[in-house]
């Protein structure tokens, strides 16, 4: 049945003043004398005065050993600054008031601090724009970096409680735009660019992927064109009759003028050393985004515009969109919903309307799979999450992990070696963003050092008669909790990562055995993958894994009882929808699906929500969400929509096992007048 949707009706502990009073009061003897010591101390740090900053402090006091950027000239735009300290900081005493970097005019760069033992490292933020105006640093200024000491009560400290002897502060200037004003970490390897997703919905980007992160000078609005496959398809009739088409596309001039060609606005909307994300948005004529029709297009960078898009370090990216031969297809997807009178029902029984992106707020994506209904997957081997929530940076001897939400954090490499089952769990999402690295092979079947990857992976398909190589054998109608229980007995060098939401990739997977990648929500890999061969539930990128891949043929079973320890949300979004020529504003929405609303004791507290995303444009014209909404009326006369649909399931309570029992969506209502 069809519900109304309307309107849903201590301080941090590095900075407490009292603990660092504390400390210095117990290294000044007599009561009177320290307590008059302290409150002096207290002033002078309240009212800023410089003098009070130049005394040492009294007793052992944490130094800085060594700042190589002092009074240093051209530090490059992504340069790191690291300070170097005589003994480890407590992590806790870096606030904004202990560690500030500041341009001329006061205002702080952008960046990432973090303290690592006896080192305190700053990295700014790459820039975006071409004009390198919105980066952590800003070419040809002075900056300078200031360390809070003693006597201020905010000061930075050790871990035994000892605070910088006094307050630093160091000055230089950046290099200017020209030349090459990055650094590049690893100048040996070239980037390379693949798309995200090549199907989107109507109205909706493309996003392209860089494994590197990406000078933005080198990236124009020019840069890229689609071709809409009218052309492609006469391009190859006539290349069967032998003759040259007459309408061609060439890319050795600027299309714009060519009815033939959409214009792609180009925009980096994620730069970081190692991983960028380019935004493609088709425009008109006149600069505006514009809704494409339904169909096949194909990507093609055009190569004559100066310099290519390059690296950090300025050697060019590749890519497979320059080669008009081998044109990568993209596809506009936009399946409408079923309109009658003034009232548009969608009823899931085609996915076309699904969008990939991701959602604030959950775990992962729903399945909206063209079988009638939006609902969500949790295989039973997440397990139980009796491990919390872990950052997994060593693990030990262990090969076993059940969480809540699992990370590999950035900069940090895992390595488990063989043999048997690895198995990372988490019932939520997991993420991989520094390195996960595993040895299983042995003998001749071992990657040579100076041996490719590819070339590795052919002698191992092509030579197998000849090598010990583990290939992954399965039952019929075998499912995943029984494969791995079957792993784990057989000692197979399999590793597995399992979640209930989304498996993000946008770091380094690198094992030389079988690999099984398993999400209920949406494998995304914008970093990269490696291994002999790969299981990889679907959708997921094929282009950002290095593997033989095939199929996936274990079912993926789910639990019998609610196994969750905490609340979690799967959520997706729709592509735009639009209502008839005779809109004015809308005036109601319904939703049908399970639990029905109103029924709080259903066993697993679960439920759906429904919110309404009205599509607008900015000031520049491009085409931005508005705020969700739970109430369609309040979008008044935004004609374009989408729907964000969230399937909620709560642990069960304490006690009172309760079934397994998720929410689903399989109709939604839009009414207007």
């Amino acid at each position: 049945m069809l519900r109304p949707i309307t309107r849903s009706d201590t301080p941090d502990p590095s900075t407490r003043s009292d603990g660092a009073v504390a400390r210095h009061q117990t290294r000044v003897p007599g009561g009177l004398a320290r307590a008059t010591a302290v409150g002096l101390l207290a002033v002078c740090a309240s009212l800023g005065l410089g003098a009070c900053d130049e005394r040492p402090a009294p007793g052992p006091s944490l130094a800085v050993t060594q700042f190589r950027h002092e009074r240093a000239q051209g530090v490059l735009l992504n340069e790191p600054l690291v300070v170097h300290f005589s003994h480890p900081l407590d992590p806790r005493s870096l606030t904004r008031a202990s560690f500030s970097v500041t341009d001329v005019e006061g205002r702080r760069a952008r960046g990432s601090v973090r303290v690592v033992g006896r080192r305190l490292e700053f990295e700014p933020d790459l820039s975006r724009s071409p004009e390198l105006a919105d980066g952590g640093f800003l070419p040809s200024q002075r900056y300078t970096l200031r360390l809070a000491g003693f006597p201020r009560v905010d000061a930075l400290r050790g871990r035994d409680g000892a605070p910088l002897e006094r307050s630093m502060e160091y000055a230089f200037e950046t290099t200017r735009a020209d030349d090459t004003p990055f650094l590049d970490e690893a100048p040996e390897r070239s980037a390379r660019l693949t798309i995200e997703d090549a199907t989107v919905g109507a109205g909706e980007p493309w996003h392209l992927l860089s494994d590197k992160a990406v000078d933005p000078r080198s990236l124009s609005n020019e840069r890229f064109v689609l071709v809409p496959s009218r052309i492609d398809a006469q391009r190859n009739d006539a290349q069967d009759a032998g003759t040259a088409p007459t309408n061609t596309p060439q890319v050795d001039g600027h299309p714009s003028a060519r009815p033939e060609f959409v214009e792609l606005r180009a925009r980096l909307v994620e730069n970081r050393p190692e991983f960028a994300r380019i935004e493609l948005m088709p425009r008109d004529a006149s600069g505006l985004p514009q809704l494409l029709e339904v169909g096949a297009y194909s990507l093609i960078e055009v190569p004559s515009l100066g310099v290519p898009l390059r690296d950090l370090g300025g050697t060019p990216i590749e890519s497979a969109f320059r080669n008009l031969a081998f044109a990568v297809p993209l596809f506009v997807e936009n399946a409408a919903p079923l309109v009658l009178g003034r009232r548009l029902i969608e009823t899931f029984a085609s996915d076309d309307l699904a969008s990939p992106r991701s959602v604030d707020g959950s775990i992962g994506q729903a399945r909206w799979e063209g079988d009638g209904r939006v609902r969500l997957l949790l295989p039973r081997a997440v397990g139980t999450g009796k491990d919390g929530a872990v950052e997994l940076t060593d693990p030990g001897e262990r090969t076993r992990f059940e969480a809540t939400d699992l990370t590999i954090p950035t900069g940090a490499t895992v390595e488990f070696g063989a043999p048997g089952l690895v198995l990372l769990a988490a019932q939520g999402r997991a993420t991989i963003s520094g390195r996960l690295v595993r040895r299983v092979q042995t003998g001749e079947a071992r990657q040579a050092p100076d041996e490719s990857h590819a070339a590795w992976l052919r002698r191992l398909r092509f030579d197998e008669g000849e090598l010990d190589v583990p290939w992954l054998e399965f039952e019929e109608r075998e499912t995943l909790t029984r494969f791995l229980e079957r792993a784990e007995r057989e000692q197979l060098p399999v590793t597995c990562l399992v979640c209930g939401g989304d498996l993000v990739v946008d770091g380094d997977i690198d094992v030389d055995g079988p690999l099984i990648l398993v999400a209920g929500g949406r494998v995304r890999i914008p970093g990269r993958v490696r291994a002999s061969e790969a299981r990889i539930t679907k959708p997921f990128g094929r282009s950002a894994v290095d593997a033989w891949i095939y199929d996936m043929p274990l079912e993926i079973d789910e639990p019998a009882l609610n196994p969750l320890v905490r609340e979690q949300r799967w959520s997706i979004v729709s592509g735009p929808l639009t209502p008839g020529n005779d809109f004015r504003h809308w005036s109601a929405a319904r939703a049908a699906g399970r639990p029905e609303p109103g029924t709080d004791d259903e066993p697993g507290g679960t439920r759906y929500e429904v919110a309404f995303i009205g599509v607008g444009t900015d000031a520049q014209g491009r085409l931005v969400d508005l705020e969700p909404v739970t109430d369609l009326r309040l979008l008044e006369d935004t004609t374009v929509v989408r729907l964000r649909i969230d399937l909620v399931v709560a642990p069960a309570r304490p006690g009172f096992p309760s079934a397994w029992d998720p929410p689903w969506v399989d109709e939604i209502e839009l009414v207007w007048e």
